[in-house]
Parts: structure tokens; sequence; C-alpha cells
């Protein structure tokens, strides 16, 4: 089944409304975090946080390897993907950037247990510059 223009059109311009939504957030979580109130917390949780934030963002540069290189190249065996992607790019790229934008929470969640503002903008600053990495670009198989 060949995709027409206009359902290709539709299938990007979603991928931009989509990826626009989840960046646009990251913001959001650093204006709730700087009028937060400062709390006592423990070290070894800002710890965990830095450590989940560093382990979900390579797992979406991995992940993005993993699944739209090998997947729609017909180099993953069992496989029903056609060759040039079709369906399973957006599906492939929310898993990519949910997993980005959970830095940026991840950053929040850190804030909620005790760290200072500044971890929670360098938090939010990994998960911008990750989302921008994976920002929605023309693919071939896009109508011009």
């Amino acid at each position: 089944m060949r995709k027409t223009k206009q359902t290709l059109k539709q299938q990007a311009k979603m991928e931009r409304v989509v990826w626009g939504m989840l960046t646009v957030s990251l913001p959001f979580y650093g204006v709730v975090g700087y009028f937060m109130k400062d709390v006592e917390g423990s070290t070894t949780v800002v710890y965990g946080m830095a450590a989940a934030a560093v382990v979900t963002l390579m797992m979406g540069f991995l992940i993005k390897d993993l699944l739209l290189k090998k997947r729609f190249s017909g180099e993953t065996p069992g496989t029903t993907a056609r060759p040039g992607g079709s369906g399973n790019h957006l599906v492939s790229m929310l898993i990519v950037w949910g997993l980005t934008e959970s830095a940026g929470v991840f950053g929040l969640v850190a804030r909620i247990m005790g760290a200072d503002q500044k971890t929670l903008m360098a938090f939010i600053g990994l998960a911008l510059i990750a989302m921008w990495i994976h920002r929605p670009l023309a693919r071939k198989d896009d109508p011009a």
C-alpha cells in the first residue's frame, strides 16, 4: 500500500506538532521548579535522578538507532516494515521523544525532592538539547 502525498504531509505535520508540544513543556517544568520553595533533601536522590536522566537520554539515542535505521532498512529479521519507513516512524519517534523529555521530568522530581534550581535547569537544558537533536526532519519519503 503506497501512501499518498496527502497522508505523508499529515504524518509529517503530526510529528512536528507532537515534537513541539513535548519541547514546549520542558520550559514549563522550569517555571514550576523556579517558583517552588526550597526544601531540605538528600543528595542521594539528586544523584539518582541525574543517573536516571543520563540513562534515559542515552536510551533515546540507542533506540533511535535501533528502531529507525535497522527496522526501516530491512536489516532486522522478522519485521514487516518496508524499506523507506512507514507508520512505525511516528511510533519510534514518540518513544524517543518521551525518553528524552523524561530527563526534564526527572529534573522536576529532583527539585521537588530537594535539589536546587541550577540542577533543575541543567536537566531541562540537557533535555532541550536532546530534543533539538531528535527534531523531526524531512525524510526521503516525504513529499516536496
